[in-house]
């Protein structure tokens, strides 16, 4: 399970907001950027609603799991921006991860 390249700066969040696609799941809402060039770039978006900083952290890592097995298993080179904007540290990790493939996987 290779680690993947984050997105960090605030232009970068801003471009994948405005010209990507936005998906909505069950647990999560993404956007979608594809890239012309590798590597992928993820970055995660969990805000105070979804609960304590313990959850959060739990989140993330979570959802950081789960993408490095997508972006390993994926060819197209994209931007992803996960957001979180309500508890979900209580969903199974089975769920949360049939969820964001879904999502992924399906556009």
């Amino acid at each position: 399970m290779k680690p993947c390249a984050t997105l960090k700066r605030k232009q970068d969040f801003t471009r994948v907001f405005r010209q990507g696609a936005a998906l909505r799941g069950s647990f999560h809402r993404i956007h979608l950027l594809r890239r012309n060039s590798p590597p992928s770039h993820v970055g995660i978006v969990v805000t105070k609603k979804a609960g304590s900083a313990v959850a959060r952290n739990l989140i993330r890592r979570r959802i950081r799991h789960i993408l490095s097995d997508i972006m390993n298993a994926t060819i197209t080179p994209m931007d992803i921006v996960v957001f979180v904007d309500r508890p979900v540290d209580k969903v199974r990790f089975a769920d949360m991860k049939e969820d964001l493939v879904s999502l992924i996987m399906g556009r």
